[in-house]
């Protein structure tokens, strides 16, 4: 072969590696699938491909490439440390451990492969050693945003929140958030400076979810003297607008008025010097509207069996969907129950819509559904709400309606550890997979708890 055929595959990676960076996924692969096929078994040319993969949704495909590049190559420790992510994500948690105890025995000093450690043992439940990891990975790269971040969430999960909000704070650094920190060339309040007559924008981040969480702190920054403007997603602020109070709402992406002091909303657990026992948790705190409930009461007629709002599912984006989520077809037992089952959720799969006639007594409300306030409106008038950790679950929370929330084994940081009752939501009852993947086990517990819950007091 020539000097000239020989440099060739370099370049075509190159070229390949250049159109990832700019989001040319398919063309990545493209180039990446022609390398694999020309080089077969050659680890490097895998491990992109499977990067590809990745990032355009397909983490099976990617876990098999993955496998063949450690397999061409087993001292590459990249596609190891890489494997290891993707077995994470299948729940594959002692598989992943050994891929990155294999990379550390290899690469000591690899500061991520000891933060990704961290978070496969996190997932075990196996706090102490998560903590050392994460711990090992700053030492080795003080300056890695991610560890913090996940000490943060480990702090919170085991409910150490006065050091879990001060980590928390490292979700704004750019390698983590990139672009989306806002900078206002104002002061960001933290609980120090006097408020009163000034005026504080609390802004959105994060999820739907978050938002309904926080904005429980408004009232407590209103007490302080401020004006509060609260930023919010559109389709939330009718139901955020039934927050005891007076205020301002912008919608995202809309002008902003002149304010003195920001905050970010999750931030305010920070400022107010959260502890467990100082979570602002009385409900309700969010209502439903008037109107639209007796509009919903209408439209649902005379109750003659118990009503359940149901969520089994929440944007298939979402990145831990394939934990949170419910496949359909394991509500079958459940649905055989003798209650009216309606649908919370606006975002309905195709293919599980095609199931709905199966079940008589599950009645679809996604093309009713305006905004959230239509969601409180209906969940105003259910008896249970059943839901996985979706904005659903916050909702019924915060408008302290009887809230059953199923949850993964890797379930989020607010919900913690070992518990079945919430301290945000007092209301809400937690019932948790006891192994990974595990739904038929939770939805059996639902069965068996529903007609005790149902029965008249």
């Amino acid at each position: 072969m020539s000097e000239k055929h020989e440099g060739e595959p370099e370049l075509v990676f190159r070229n390949a590696v250049q159109r990832l960076s700019v989001d040319d996924i398919d063309g990545a692969a493209l180039l990446a699938r022609d390398l694999v096929q020309r080089f077969p078994g050659h680890s490097k040319f895998l491990h992109f491909l499977a990067s590809c993969e990745l990032r355009s949704g397909d983490a099976s495909a990617a876990l098999a490439l993955l496998q063949q590049a450690v397999a061409a190559a087993p001292d590459n420790v990249y596609a190891r440390a890489d494997l290891a992510l993707t077995l994470r994500r299948f729940g594959r948690l002692e598989e992943a451990l050994a891929e990155l105890d294999a990379v550390i025995a290899a690469k000591p000093d690899f500061a991520p492969a000891h933060d990704s450690r961290g978070n496969v043992l996190k997932d075990l439940r196996r706090t102490k050693e998560a903590l050392d990891a994460y711990q090992r990975a700053i030492a080795l790269k003080p300056d890695r945003a991610s560890a913090y971040w996940n000490i943060s969430l480990l702090k919170l999960m085991t409910g150490d929140f006065a050091e879990g909000w001060k980590f928390f704070e490292w979700r704004w650094n750019r390698a983590l958030c990139g672009d989306l920190a806002r900078d206002f060339k104002k002061p960001r309040w933290l609980g120090k400076a006097d408020l009163n007559g000034k005026t504080i924008l609390l802004h959105n981040e994060q999820g739907f979810g978050d938002v309904v969480q926080f904005i429980r702190y408004a009232p407590l920054i209103a007490a302080l003297g401020a004006e509060v403007v609260i930023e919010a997603p559109a389709p939330l602020i009718p139901l955020l607008k039934t927050l005891p109070g007076d205020y301002r709402f912008v919608a995202v992406g809309e002008p902003l008025p002149e304010f003195d002091f920001f905050s970010p909303i999750m931030s305010l657990a920070l400022a107010f010097a959260t502890t467990l026992d100082t979570i602002p948790a009385k409900v309700p705190y969010l209502s439903a509207d008037r109107e639209r409930a007796r509009h919903w009461r209408a439209k649902l007629g005379t109750a003659k069996r118990p009503r359940i709002g149901l969520a089994w599912s929440g944007k298939a984006a979402h990145l831990n969907d394939h934990n949170r989520s419910i496949p359909f077809a394991a509500l079958a037992h459940l649905l055989r129950q003798d209650c009216e089952f309606h649908v919370l959720q606006k975002d309905i799969r195709p293919e599980e819509r095609s199931q709905f006639s199966r079940h008589p007594n599950l009645i679809a409300h996604d093309r009713d559904i305006v905004d959230f306030a239509d969601t409180a409106a209906l969940i105003e008038a259910m008896d249970l709400v059943i839901s996985v950790d979706t904005v659903l679950a916050h909702i019924a929370g915060a408008m302290g309606k009887p809230v059953w929330i199923l949850l993964s084994w890797i379930a989020d940081w607010r919900w913690m550890l070992n518990r079945e009752d919430s301290p945000w939501y007092p209301s809400a009852v937690l019932i948790r997979q006891n192994w990974l993947g595990d739904w038929n086990q939770v939805i059996g517990v639902v069965r068996a708890r529903l007609p005790q819950a149902l029965k008249p007091d």
